[in-house]
């Protein structure tokens, strides 16, 4: 079973997309009050409103239904079951990347990510990078770590580098 979380969340609104069923975290906007504790992929577990109630089993409608009738209230918390988004695309600034990227069972993974990393609240340790590509259109597809490591040091001046990363789980291109 994958480690769970528990979230105090403020009166008002919430500003986190959720879809699927079960019903998991699609996105955070940038100005969430849970921005950077909340992220993508995180499974909804239960929902604990201000007098102890528990809201559990619920799909994304009847989430997103409760949390609008409870948004004035203080003291709510949700649980999360903390997974990893089946993948994600993001795209790296110009400058050091700030990630460790090793070996795990075969396949290119973050095992680290610095304090400084432009997308630390982007990423998640334990993704697998599947693809590289650079803005003049290069990419690299089922590279080792070592190959990524190196395209994304010699490319850190390059205005647009993205990332396709996929869940350890899923198959690599």
């Amino acid at each position: 079973m994958a480690p769970s979380c528990v979230i105090a969340i403020p009166a008002g609104a919430l500003k986190v997309a959720f879809k699927g069923k079960p019903c998991k975290v699609s996105g955070v906007a940038d100005d969430s009050p849970v921005f950077g504790l909340v992220k993508i992929g995180y499974k909804f577990d239960e929902l604990i409103l201000s007098d102890g109630s528990v809201l559990t089993g619920l799909d994304t409608y009847d989430l997103v239904a409760a949390l609008n009738e409870s948004s004035g209230e203080v003291g709510r918390r949700m649980k999360f079951e903390m997974l990893l988004p089946s993948s994600s695309t993001v795209t790296l600034a110009p400058g050091p990347s700030g990630l460790t990227i090793e070996e795990v069972y075969g396949k290119p993974t973050i095992t680290r990510i610095e304090h400084f990393s432009p997308l630390k609240k982007e990423l998640r340790v334990g993704m697998v990078v599947n693809s590289v590509k650079l803005v003049d259109g290069y990419q690299i597809m089922g590279g080792t770590a070592s190959e990524i490591t190196s395209l994304l040091e010699a490319a850190q001046t390059d205005p647009k580098r993205t990332l396709h990363l996929v869940s350890p789980e899923e198959q690599l291109d």
